[in-house]
């Protein structure tokens, strides 16, 4: 919490309109600890520890392709379990929190790319390569989907719907996703085996860093 003149103080304890609080420099002029009850209406702003934070809530979900093959989300806020939906053998789901709710992309036992969950679910009609799976990321009031298509080169999809970079993956890896000042941000490992990073926030290309064989990256947005 602050008071008007900028300072800081932990609160310890509530008690009905009540809180004991303990500060260095709130109420003394002269630096040292002081502590005490005081009401509530007469702190300037309280602040939780998780306010501004991105990622910070108290819940979470959990994507997974089940020992049947099924894709499964469960965690604590939603107990959906079985979505009956077969998943392709070797490829993993994403899942992004969206609108308050999630949304999950992944390789459908087709071959074929679908997004599912709280948000909405489709089935795309865009074919993936074999033995790799997407990434999804929350962005700009939707989600934004990253996948190796199976033309072996990256895509796009979602609110933005850029679709084909006309950037050639290497086979069995796959790309990560995130949303970043506004836009989204992309790394891959190339066929050439170099990490690329690509999107609407930064088109920064080959960063002459060679990747090893069948590894895939993971961005994240800071």
């Amino acid at each position: 919490m602050s008071n008007p003149a900028g300072h800081v103080a932990y609160v310890e304890q509530v008690s009905g309109g009540n809180v004991f609080i303990r500060a260095d420099n709130y109420y003394a002029p002269h630096g040292y600890t002081d502590a005490g009850w005081v009401a509530a209406s007469s702190v300037g702003a309280f602040l939780h520890p998780h306010d501004g934070r991105s990622g910070g809530g108290r819940s979470y979900e959990v994507a997974f392709q089940a020992n049947t093959g099924s894709l499964y989300t469960i965690g604590t806020t939603d107990q959906h379990g079985n979505w009956q939906q077969g998943m392709m053998p070797g490829t993993s789901p994403s899942i992004a929190a969206v609108n308050g709710g999630y949304e999950v992309a992944f390789q459908a036992n087709n071959g074929n790319l679908i997004t599912i969950g709280t948000a909405g679910s489709r089935a795309w009609g865009f074919g993936m390569m074999a033995g790799t799976s997407p990434s999804i990321t929350a962005y700009n009031g939707g989600f934004e989907v990253a996948f190796q298509a199976n033309t072996g080169s990256l895509w796009t999809i979602g609110q933005d719907g850029h679709g084909d970079w006309h950037q050639g993956m290497m086979a069995k890896t796959s790309p990560s996703i995130t949303a970043v000042n506004g836009g989204y941000e992309v790394a891959f490992q190339a066929n050439t085996g170099s990490l690329y990073t690509i999107g609407t926030t930064d088109q920064h290309g080959n960063w002459q860093q060679g990747m090893m064989a069948k590894t895939s990256p993971s961005i994240a947005a800071l």
